[in-house]
């Protein structure tokens, strides 16, 4: 994949990461992303980071899992805090 592009959409706005690119999500400042303002959310939930065959999920947070669900199929991948999981590209 030349110019591999993970593409998130939150509350109808659209941020692109690159491959070679890091994102960081959560509920406050510091953070590339924010997710909500609800304090029961991490500041800094998690970091994304784009490379060729993929995206590394990492949660970054302390209790909360992390949830990936793709869309047109069945199940989910949980995270736990601490923990990064790789998403192959479809």
């Amino acid at each position: 994949m030349l110019d591999a592009v993970l593409e998130l959409e939150i509350d109808g706005r659209r941020h692109r990461v690159r491959a070679g690119e890091r994102c960081t999500f959560g509920r406050g400042d510091g953070v590339d992303v924010v997710l909500a303002h609800d304090h029961g959310l991490h500041r800094h939930c998690g970091t994304i980071e784009v490379v060729a065959d993929g995206w590394d999920l990492h949660n970054a947070g302390r209790w909360l899992q992390l949830r990936v669900v793709a869309l047109g199929r069945p199940g989910f991948d949980s995270l736990p805090p601490g923990e990064t999981l790789r998403v192959p590209w479809a």
